[in-house]
């Protein structure tokens, strides 16, 4: 079994779930065409500009990377796209 890269994931996560709804992140997923109880129910969430752990990184999308029992083992982080659709910083 893969084993979560550091222990407080789940915490960082809810984290980033809770900060999602009115963020840049929702925006770029309405842009995408993806609502956001969609979003929600796949638990994605927004790191916001320097709220990532490991460095400051830009503003970003959430999504964890679980197993199949449901351990989150990493969070994933797509950039989110500007209105233009280029990469955000």
């Amino acid at each position: 079994d893969v084993e979560p890269c550091r222990s407080d994931l789940a915490e960082l996560l809810a984290g980033y779930q809770a900060a999602l709804p009115s963020s840049p992140g929702e925006a770029d997923l309405r842009g995408r065409g993806i609502p956001l109880d969609l979003a929600q129910r796949y638990d994605l969430g927004y790191a916001g500009v320097a709220t990532w752990p490991a460095r400051p990184a830009p503003r970003r999308l959430v999504v964890p990377h679980t197993r199949p029992d449901g351990l989150v083992v990493n969070l994933l982080r797509p950039r989110c796209r500007s209105r233009a659709g280029a990469p955000a910083p």
